[in-house]
């Protein structure tokens, strides 16, 4: 008799092997977990590095110098080909398993809940999904790390920082964590926000995972983020709504200049987004490629900008 694997067991075994293929890979359990398995799907942005080896950045539209740069404009680029996140296909593929099982009346074997995650799996891994907004902004602040990080990390601010996106910001709580059966741990942060974005309005909660990284004799610190865990979705206080994904990360590191020297009073930020609004929203559904991508860009630009803006 064939062994029966639920189809989230089989999720879960999916994620065992990408973690398995990390540890090979020597990626240490200390690291960044969020940023790690949002690589998985989001575009490798290497702008910083691009800017320390030929002192510019190409985006595609238009050539940053350093010169730009240092004299406050924003590299901002919207990617044409946003991949399918591996979570968004499962959800596909369950959706597809309830509408199969109501069309035939009956519960599906795990087999056959098996076979339809394969397919949307074969069929959709590497792929465009085209209702995806991500695109990605650098620019260099007048101020040290310590400084945009201690900004940052006061999520309550958000609405203060970028009120024409965020119309609302809530830094939840260790006690509202804990009542949620959700233990606190000093390197992860959850905010509850409504934002707007290309006309679209939507609520969710956010996990930020904060770590640090060496490079060029110097620490930099890294906040990616990802939707948080499912039992926040029907929550009467923090209620997701119109969003399906709002993935990210913010990179901070001191500036180097073009001589190669550190300069302790500036530091170069980049800050990558990837959003996916529910394609039940008329109003996304309506706006032209066109417009979304100026909103997109607009919105990543103000983003972005904001931090640098407080502290000037």
């Amino acid at each position: 008799m064939k062994s029966r694997i639920h189809p989230f067991q089989f999720a879960l075994h999916c994620f065992i092997v990408i973690l398995s293929t990390w540890a090979r890979h020597g990626f240490a359990a200390t690291e960044n977990l969020t940023y790690r398995k949002n690589a998985l799907f989001m575009h490798q942005t290497m702008f910083i590095e691009e800017l320390a080896r030929t002192h510019q950045i190409q985006t595609s539209q238009n050539t940053f110098s350093r010169k730009d740069l240092e004299e406050g404009a924003l590299a901002v680029d919207i990617f044409k080909s946003p991949f399918y996140a591996p979570q968004e296909i499962y959800r596909l593929a369950l959706e597809e398993i309830s509408e199969k099982t109501r069309e035939e009346d009956r519960p599906l074997s795990d087999e056959e809940k098996q076979a339809i995650i394969r397919s949307f799996l074969e069929e959709k891994a590497n792929t465009v999904d085209s209702q995806v907004i991500e695109g990605v902004a650098v620019g260099i602040a007048p101020t040290p790390v310590s400084k945009i990080m201690d900004l940052f990390l006061h999520l309550e601010n958000f609405k203060n920082y970028v009120p024409n996106i965020f119309l609302n910001s809530i830094h939840i709580t260790p006690q509202e964590l804990k009542e949620r059966g959700i233990v606190p741990l000093s390197h992860i942060e959850y905010q509850f926000s409504k934002i707007k974005i290309a006309s679209v309005e939507f609520t969710h909660t956010l996990r930020y995972e904060m770590s640090s990284y060496q490079k060029n004799g110097t620490e930099g610190k890294l906040v990616a983020w990802e939707m948080a865990p499912p039992k926040f979705d029907r929550d009467s206080t923090y209620p997701k709504q119109g969003v399906l994904m709002n993935n990210g990360l913010f990179m901070v590191e001191p500036y180097i200049q073009e001589n190669g020297t550190v300069d302790p009073t500036r530091s170069i930020i980049l800050y990558h987004v990837y959003i996916k609004v529910d394609p039940l929203n008329f109003v996304m559904d309506v706006l032209s490629t066109l417009f979304r991508e100026s909103e997109a860009r607009s919105a990543i630009y103000s983003l972005a900008n904001a931090l640098r803006k407080e502290t000037q």
